[in-house]
């Protein structure tokens, strides 16, 4: 998204991937979480790669802010939300 959307540089994004990863937790995702992701897939009609993002999410967020996933959805505690929806 910020190559196509902001037409980002690869260095703007290697800065903003170190500072997000700063303020954020980075766990590797188990084999439990891509299971998890496939069902949430099928359930919710997302694609895979999104539902895999959401298993991930649920294990310590409220919210998930994605442009493309649907907005509004609800999937136990987790909240899609699109940041760019007014």
């Amino acid at each position: 998204m910020l190559r196509r959307r902001f037409c980002a540089s690869w260095r703007q994004i290697r800065i903003a991937s170190e500072r997000v990863r700063e303020l954020c937790a980075v766990v590797a995702a188990a084999e439990e979480t891509h299971v998890l992701g496939l069902d949430l897939a099928g359930r919710y009609r997302l694609g895979v790669h999104d539902g895999t993002i959401i298993a991930a999410a649920q294990l310590g967020c409220t919210v998930q802010y994605s442009e493309d996933m649907h907005h509004g959805l609800v999937i136990g505690r987790l909240t899609i939300c699109n940041p760019y929806r007014s």
